[in-house]
């Protein structure tokens, strides 16, 4: 069940089918961000997406959805979709992985010969041979071999943002300019026009003696045998271009996504009321396939002649939107999603999202954290706003910079330190701190440039990350440690991005050059990634136990245990892409990582369930529950059990075996959530245990 997201806390229902049964699977909670190809085969109506590839049958309305996994869709950036008539198979392009092969029920997929290639269009001859326009070259593919052409380019750009194919077996590109070329030859003919293009334009066959070209500010010529004779500017930039059955060549246009359609240059607008339009296809019977960008919503739209409407639902999962900046554990052993549009909280038991927040006129929200039965968020143009019985505040106005706020944790006393680009400041839940130079504080706290904010409970420490270097703030004073100042900080690898802290209270720093610094409480130590570039950033860091989950913005995830780095990346994983924002680990142990493309992914990293419909659930319970640290289980049937139980960090901390009722001590533990796996030979059940 799917509803759309609520504003001010209202409830969200939404079912996830996250059935991971065996270990390290993986499993990704993104939505499609927009069509980019719809192609009719037979029944079905097959749509490339940013997002994915999903097929609908028209006539049953059954509407399937392809994951990225070893044997699968090998990328969710899926350009193209084209069938081979001649075999059946579908064919699919994407831009960062080459073409893949569908036969029905495996998939083969077809890297480029060489790396960092990214599709711009693909055609296929009636022989079942592909053409390809990259931004490496012009590739022919047959019999599972490339062949490339122009591999220089005919730009700095590339050598064809576009294809077309003619029956001679030359080709019509567009390039800065409109060409053909003859593969056969190796010989090259640029098209005389009174029009250029820097980038993204598009050629369109009517037949094989006129064409058109469009560039990428809107200007479209029109060639007949190798001639201009008419040029005419649109709306917008083009997108695509097609002819209807009656002869209109039709034009979809970036200008607001509308659809228009060129008559004697006359551009007709249809009906927007369903979205922004990103792709459409007519059909030899005039109906239209639309794909529409609707409130975050992406949605296919038929149009039948008599214009009878089916809207065509596309969103998958309950994930508010794909440009995920933050996951982090709730106060109750869940987890609370940051992303572009708002605040989520997934419940890990239910595999669900159950609440959403989202602030009227404030799309943009970098942090969030629960205090005191309160939400607080942290934007970078509205400052500190809090939710409390159903209504948004804003706070810090008039005190803390314009800039806004970007993120914050919470010490031990329960003050709220907030960092923004260029101050420092602590909320103690009535009014501000502002920590600049002007106040008392050391010069260099001017134009920091805070990246992130840790509150280390255990020596009652706050440390910033800056582009100055690790900023620390303990008994009132503040200090400095960089390469310049402090033994163990690498030179050059002082300007940091994010900090975290693992279970035996170790800080780490991530750097923006793919730097590791961490301080055991006395001394620092630092190390690089392993392919450490100049402009890498360390995003974000977690832990396991003893393993360590690095994030950087190009190279996905590193996994560092016994003094050895492993590389998770798109190329030798699920892992849906390597801009990977935020890393998280949940009470069961899995690692979820957000990125700005395709959402969440959740890497099962020990074999443990993420759904508790993949074992039968069992009669356990525990009480009291709240308790001052000694916990009862009771197992309903006559039955053996084990019990584990662990922190949120995943850590285990201890794990017995008993038969019907069993008594947990936790009074040596830190007050807060804790998750008691229950263990029988006829299921299992998780408990969360909450320690006051």
């Amino acid at each position: 069940m799917e509803k759309t997201l609520t504003k001010m806390g209202l409830l969200l229902l939404l079912s996830l089918a996250i059935n991971i049964a065996s270990a390290n699977q993986w499993k990704n909670l993104g939505n499609y961000t927009s069509i980019t190809q719809i192609t009719p085969h037979g029944n079905n109506i097959w749509v490339a997406a940013k997002g994915g590839l999903m097929v609908y049958d028209k006539t049953t309305g059954t509407k399937t959805f392809f994951e990225k996994g070893p044997g699968a869709l090998p990328s969710l950036s899926v350009e193209r979709v084209l069938p081979n008539m001649i075999t059946g198979d579908i064919w699919i392009g994407t831009y960062d992985n080459g073409l893949a092969q569908y036969n029905g029920s495996t998939w083969v997929n077809y890297p480029f010969p060489i790396s960092n290639v990214r599709l711009y269009e693909m055609k296929m001859a009636p022989n079942g041979t592909i053409w390809c326009a990259t931004s490496r070259g012009i590739y022919k593919f047959e019999n599972g071999q490339y062949t490339g052409y122009l591999l220089n380019g005919t730009s700095s750009n590339a050598a064809a943002w576009d294809i077309e194919l003619l029956s001679d077996g030359t080709l019509l590109c567009a390039g800065n300019e409109p060409f053909i070329y003859n593969p056969n030859t190796n010989q090259l003919s640029v098209i005389p026009t009174s029009t250029f293009a820097y980038s993204d334009s598009k050629v369109y066959v009517a037949n094989d003696s006129t064409y058109y070209y469009a560039s990428d500010h809107g200007d479209v010529a029109k060639f007949v045998n190798g001639v201009e004779v008419d040029t005419f500017h649109t709306p917008g930039v083009i997108v695509e271009m097609q002819k209807d059955v009656h002869g209109n060549l039709m034009l979809l246009t970036q200008d607001k996504y509308l659809y228009t359609m060129y008559g004697t240059h006359t551009f007709v607008p249809a009906p927007d009321d369903f979205g922004t339009t990103t792709a459409f296809h007519i059909s030899n019977t005039d109906d239209l396939w639309e794909g529409i960008i609707n409130d975050n919503d992406v949605r296919l739209i038929h149009k039948n002649p008599q214009f009878a409407v089916e809207t065509i639902d596309l969103k998958r999962f309950g994930l508010n939107n794909n440009w995920v900046r933050k996951i982090k554990p709730t106060l109750d052993g869940n987890l609370m999603v940051i992303s572009q549009y708002g605040v989520q909280k997934f419940d890990v038991e239910q595999n669900t999202f159950v609440d959403a927040w989202q602030i009227d006129n404030q799309p943009n929200i970098e942090d969030a954290l629960e205090l005191n039965g309160k939400l607080y968020a942290a934007t970078p143009n509205n400052y500190l706003m809090v939710y409390e019985n159903g209504t948004w505040a804003e706070l810090g106005n008039g005190v803390l910079s314009a800039n806004g706020v970007d993120q914050m944790d919470v010490d031990a006393a329960g003050n709220i330190w907030l960092a923004g680009p260029n101050y420092i400041a602590k909320y103690d839940g009535s009014q501000f701190t502002l920590f600049n130079p002007w106040n008392g504080g050391p010069a260099y706290l001017e134009g920091l440039y805070a990246r992130d904010v840790h509150c280390d409970k255990t020596r009652n420490k706050v440390y910033i990350a800056s582009f100055k270097g690790i900023i620390e703030y303990s008994n009132g004073e503040f200090s400095l440690h960089n390469d310049t100042n402090t033994v163990g900080i690498m030179q050059y690898y002082d300007a940091i991005n994010t900090i975290s802290e693992d279970a035996d209270h170790n800080i780490y720093f991530g750097t923006i050059y793919g730097g590791i610094i961490k301080y055991d409480g006395s001394t620092y130590t630092s190390w690089l990634l392993p392919e450490h570039v100049g402009n890498q950033s360390v995003s974000s860091i977690a832990f396991v136990g003893s393993t360590m989950y690095v994030s950087d913005n190009l190279h996905g995830i590193w996994m560092y245990e016994n003094g050895q780095f492993d590389s998770l990346n798109t190329r030798n994983s699920p892992l849906t892409d390597n801009n990977v924002m935020t890393l998280c680990v949940d009470a069961k142990n899995n690692l979820w990582a957000g990125n700005l493309s395709y959402g969440i992914d959740v890497y099962n990293r020990n074999g443990i369930a993420l759904s508790v419909d993949e074992v039968p659930s069992i009669e356990a319970m525990a009480y009291p529950n709240p308790s001052t640290g000694i916990f009862n289980i009771s197992l309903g049937s006559a039955d053996e059990m084990e019990i584990s139980v662990s922190n949120l960090n995943g850590q285990e901390i201890t794990k017995l075996k008993a038969n019907t009722k069993a008594s947990i001590d936790l009074s040596n533990q830190p007050k807060g959530m804790y998750i008691a796996r229950v263990n029988t030979a006829i299921g299992s059940k998780n408990i969360k245990l909450s320690f006051h």
